[in-house]
């Protein structure tokens, strides 16, 4: 099974997982510790580097020039690699616009999140809350180029 989800730790460093749940259960497992932690000492100062999601390779390496050696040799060929995009691979402006739908989505669970904590109501429709996050993140990422 391929292992294309993550979670990034401060302390620990990128573990890789099956699942996205199995990703997330690590992440908040991980956050519990730190919450203990910064009890007696304050927060991590990395903190923030928490994260856990999905990868998405864009490339990889394919084997070049092939040579066969002679037999007084110790290696039967020779050969050298180079980097080429991966299978089904998403072309950059594709990877661009899951990275801001993908960064849209976070602010929206966040809100989500922070509204029930506070005991509010969510007044807003959830397609046009998305809508408006991406419209900002769009505008956000061209104003910055």
């Amino acid at each position: 099974m391929t292992e294309n989800f993550y979670f990034d730790d401060p302390e620990e460093g990128t573990e890789r997982y099956s699942t996205l749940e199995a990703a997330k259960k690590a992440a908040g497992a991980a956050l519990e510790i730190l919450r203990d932690d910064a009890s007696g000492n304050g927060w991590h100062e990395n903190i923030e580097r928490l994260e856990y999601g999905i990868m998405v390779p864009v490339g990889t390496v394919q084997q070049t020039r092939y040579k066969e050696t002679p037999e007084s040799t110790e290696h039967e060929y020779t050969c050298d690699y180079e980097l080429v995009a991966a299978p089904g691979a998403p072309t950059s402006h594709q990877a661009l616009i899951i990275g801001l739908v993908l960064q849209a989505l976070h602010k929206f669970e966040r809100e989500t999140v922070q509204a029930r904590v506070a005991g509010h109501r969510m007044m807003f429709s959830t397609r046009t809350r998305l809508k408006e996050l991406l419209a900002a993140e769009v505008y956000e990422r061209l104003m910055n180029q």
